[in-house]
Formats: C-alpha cells, structure tokens, sequence
C-alpha cells in the first residue's frame, strides 16, 4: 500500500520540490505574503493561479495541500534531502489551513494541475489606420471563460496587475498550442514595449514575445 502511495505522486512534483527547496528563502517569503494578503481580506486567487507557470510554486502548492500520505511519499523521496524534511513539514502544517481550500479548486492541485488556465484569446479594435485602439484578452479554462480585460491601449498600463496574475504563462501556452494570435498594430506594441519598461518584468516579456512574433511572421509574408 505504502509503494502505491509513492507511485501515485507524479515525480515531477517532487523534482519541483528540489526547486522550491534551492530557493528556500525567496518561496517562504513569497508564501508568507500571501496568506498576510488573504487574511487583510484580498482575493489571491489570481496571484496563487499565476504562480502555477513556476516550478517551485507548483512543488510547495501541492505538498501543502496534498493527502498525508502523499506529503510521506514526498519525503521517502531519495531527491529530498533527510535535512529538509522538518523545515517541509513545518510550512506544511503553518500554512495547510489557509491554502487548502484555495488552492485545491475541484482537486486541480492533486491533480498537479495548478494554472487552470487552458486558452487565451487576443483580439482588437481598430479606429483609425493601423492603430489598435482596443485591446481585448479573454483567459479561458476548458471552455469556460475564466478572465476578460478590454482596455484602452493607451491605458493599458494601469491593468498589467491583472493581466499579470491571470496571464502569466498563456502567451507561451498558446505559442505550443498553435493557437491564431490576431494581428495588433506593431507601432503601437513598440510604444507599449517601452511604456512597459519600469511595470511588470511578465507583462514586459508577454508584450515582447507577441511582438517579436508578428515582426517575424511578417517578415515571412514580405
């Protein structure tokens, strides 16, 4: 029974838990925060899904949340080291309480399935040449539509918090997919390339990504 419990724990999970384990500090301070922030009252539920695109998230997350018996498989593991055991249940038992409902939404972190992000869709709307005025990105989960954010592109700045949390990894999602990315006004991405800059480093690369991918394609075309 005890060997099918450690079968049953996907083994990158555990090699996820070395990550989290190398940056010790930075993942303690970082869960730290979030339950300071659940407990002032604010919804980090974006934030934990977004965090799901990071290896040492995704180890810590489900050895946190997981059943006893796969937190023991975990720590019968030959890749965790017998010194880091304590320190592991330590945070699993400070931290259980308020992560547990949070995270385990309909089983999605035992499941190691901790972004629940499955599709992204970029759309625009344009008012004058070849300017985007709008920009649109609906974050999906299976077909359910889990996010949406339409916003002046001029102001797209003041919603790259959000963006952010719900979007993190989607960009490079759809790129392994082979997801259709509608076609945005490269003047205007390199003008919000730079507004960018000194905001969010993800939203920064996403922007970056999307735009060295249409500079690419048409340069192709051409």
């Amino acid at each position: 029974m005890q060997n099918k419990k450690v079968e049953e724990v996907p083994r990158n999970l555990i090699e996820d838990m070395q990550t989290f384990l190398k940056f010790y500090e930075y993942g303690y301070h970082m869960l730290d925060s979030l339950v300071k922030r659940h407990l002032e009252g604010t919804d980090i539920i974006p934030q934990v899904t977004a965090l799901g695109s990071n290896s040492w998230a995704r180890g810590i997350f489900y050895f946190i949340t997981t059943s006893d018996e796969n937190a023991e498989a975990i720590l019968r593991s030959d890749l965790i080291d017998k010194d880091s055991h304590q320190k592991l249940l330590d945070i699993r038992l400070k931290y259980r309480p308020v992560l547990n409902d949070i995270l385990s939404l309909g089983g999605a972190v035992n499941r190691g399935e901790i972004n629940p992000i499955s599709s992204v869709r970029f759309s625009s709307k344009y008012e004058r040449d070849d300017e985007i005025s709008y920009l649109e990105i609906t974050a999906y989960s299976g077909q359910r539509e889990i996010f949406r954010i339409m916003q002046d592109a001029s102001e797209l700045l003041t919603c790259a918090e959000s963006i952010v949390k719900t979007c993190s990894d989607s960009f490079e999602w759809c790129q392994r997919q082979g997801l259709p990315l509608r076609k945005l006004s490269i003047k205007r991405l390199d003008e919000l390339q730079k507004e960018l800059q000194n905001s969010s480093a993800q939203l920064s690369n996403i922007v970056q990504k999307y735009l060295t991918t249409r500079k690419q394609s048409e340069a192709t075309t051409d």
